[in-house]
């Protein structure tokens, strides 16, 4: 007989006892032993369950940047900027968190989480020190168009390939076939199920498809972002929509055209969690035509009455006001390594203008990877420029978020067979290495006080091949790509306050994103008073994070541990088929 050494490492649950009985020898014990990390994981989702009970999950690491700072400093804070904190929770929901002792049994309870501890007692949960993180929050996506590789591949996988796969696969959206299986929202669920299996609480969806201002197309993709959303949200994922359009659409010189646009910015305006969206020029543009489309943007996002938020963003405050839009844009995603290639400095002009109008939203800006090409310490004639730029961003306040996308952007930038009007890399005959990350100025921005953030973007399409929606993997990469976890060591913030600690920038797939986009729910915090929300890993600091990819992770949703496999690829072959068939029969 073959005894599983993880049962048999782990008492309390092993010994055959029920898990209340295992809870009330826990309770005259003190703790449960930390066993191996799949006992742990049953071990917290049984007590979880016990919905009358008290009880401590005690030694855990959470990043210090998300406690409060009296918290914070009472806690024992490690190297890389994790807290030892124990979490008294009742049943699932939390109800305090508190300084933990490196060894020995938690910390004496205080506050509402005494009064429980004298009136249901008290067992513990011993985390041994692992990483525990609020679930994630993916600002910048696009789901619509996700694992569509393999029906519309992209040979040369470079920036001007995408463009042309983009319009050829678009042509089968409204397609009968298509249509008829309702590929559009099994694409959809399928990218949303992969989000919600690797933890993610909130995403911000780019909602492919609208851009094109074609209104049959338009119907279906609104239909299929408000089923979308509400079926996610009650499974504990928040779903929000960016309603792009080409930047110039927004200032258009016909009467026909003027309505057009009209049209689709009432049809965010009406949505909750829907925002208005622009793809800005990859070309150099005269600054009077950027002035005049970027000025027609935020004066349409002022002036709709915008669907109002509701719970924990409203409460907060977190949202803009009644009669406003959030703003959200595709900008500088290239590598033109001029100045005045980049529309940053139109954008932030239009900005203050719109806010000398009273436009509050928030305004997010997607992949900024020109903006990385020529800072100082390179040796140009514009370094200066572009860190008078970025101060410049932050005098606009947390309202304005650069998200990075290192997945999609890494893969794309000083890609070989790129040419104009990407304007990267002209083609050439023979093999490429890159030379440059395509990555934003996560340091140089963060330090002058611009709050950042990382997400997925695209997910196995043509302007990316690979990734899942799998957030822990989008902020390693950025963490190794930009050297975030030696950003601290001889910088400091703007404000002159203490330098990032590497734990700190867990935050670019939590608190900063959330605070970002309004998530609702307390999204990117461990909320008081709430089930517990959250993501428990088999680590013990940064480096162990990040060097596997945590498939064992413990996803926690509303107070119940996620259970179920990922989607898997076979799901999405029927709706290839069904597109191979047709071409077929046009080719006939």
């Amino acid at each position: 007989m073959i005894v599983n050494s993880v049962w048999a490492a782990a008492p309390v649950v092993a010994m055959g006892l029920s898990f209340a009985a295992g809870l009330a020898l826990a309770t005259q014990l003190g703790r449960v032993s930390h066993g191996p990390w799949h006992a742990q994981r049953l071990g917290l989702a049984r007590a979880l369950r016990r919905s009358a009970r008290a009880w401590v999950l005690a030694r855990c690491r959470v990043p210090a940047v998300l406690l409060a700072d009296a918290l914070a400093d009472a806690a024992s804070v490690d190297a890389d900027g994790f807290a030892l904190v124990d979490l008294r929770l009742v049943g699932a929901r939390l109800i305090g968190v508190e300084p933990a002792a490196s060894n020995g049994p938690p910390a004496k309870p205080r506050g509402l989480a005494a009064l429980v501890e004298r009136v249901v007692g008290e067992a513990a949960l011993d985390l041994g020190g692992r990483i525990i993180l609020p679930r994630f929050v993916d600002a910048h996506a696009h789901p619509l168009k996700s694992n569509l590789i393999a029906r519309t591949p992209n040979p040369t996988h470079s920036p001007n390939g995408a463009l042309t796969c983009e319009v050829r696969d678009h042509a089968h959206w409204l397609g009968t076939a298509e249509r008829a299986a309702n590929a559009l929202a099994r694409r959809l669920d399928f990218a949303l199920g992969c989000a919600l299996h690797h933890g993610t609480k909130a995403m911000r969806a780019h909602l492919d498809g609208l851009q094109d201002l074609e209104p049959e197309l338009g119907a279906l993709v609104w239909a299929e972002f408000d089923g979308a959303r509400a079926r996610w949200l009650s499974r504990g994922l928040e779903l929000q929509g960016v309603a792009n359009l080409y930047l110039p659409a927004y200032a258009p010189a016909d009467a026909r055209a003027q309505a057009r646009t009209r049209a689709h910015v009432a049809a965010a305006a009406c949505r909750a969690g829907a925002v208005l969206g622009a793809y800005c020029p990859f070309e150099q543009t005269e600054p009077a035509l950027l002035a005049l489309w970027l000025d027609a943007l935020f004066a349409h996002a002022q002036a709709q009455p915008r669907a109002p938020p509701t719970g924990a963003a409203m409460a907060a405050g977190a949202a803009p006001a009644e009669r406003e839009l959030d703003v959200d844009l595709h900008i500088d995603e290239h590598a033109d390594p001029s100045y005045a290639s980049l529309a940053l400095p139109a954008l932030c002009a239009a900005l203050e203008r719109a806010r000398a109008r009273g436009y509050g939203g928030h305004v997010l800006l997607g992949h900024c990877t020109a903006l990385c090409l020529r800072l100082p310490g390179a040796s140009a004639s514009d370094d200066r420029a572009r860190q008078e730029l970025i101060e410049r961003m932050a005098t606009l306040g947390p309202a304005l978020t650069v998200v990075a996308n290192p997945l999609t952007n890494c893969a794309l930038q000083d890609r070989q067979g790129t040419a104009t009007p990407v304007k990267a890399v002209e083609p050439r005959l023979g093999p490429r290495t890159p030379v440059w990350r395509g990555l934003t100025a996560l340091q140089e921005l963060r330090a002058a006080g611009v709050r950042v953030a990382a997400a997925s973007d695209n997910v196995r399409d043509w302007w990316f091949a690979y990734g899942d929606y799998d957030m822990l993997e989008v902020t390693s990469q950025s963490v190794r790509l930009a050297h975030l976890d030696s950003a601290g060591v001889a910088s400091a913030s703007h404000d002159g306050g203490a330098p990032p600690r590497p734990a700190d920038w867990l935050a670019l797939a939590g608190l900063w994103p959330a605070r970002a986009i309004c998530a609702e729910g307390g999204a990117g915090e461990l909320l008081l008073g709430e089930p517990l929300d959250a993501i428990a890993f088999d680590a013990r600091s940064l480096s162990e994070l990040l060097a596997r990819p945590q498939s064992d992770r413990a996803v926690f949703v509303r107070g119940k541990l996620l259970d179920g496999a990922l989607p898997r690829y076979e799901e999405l072959d029927e709706m290839n088929a069904l597109v191979e068939k047709q071409q077929g029969a046009h080719a006939v």
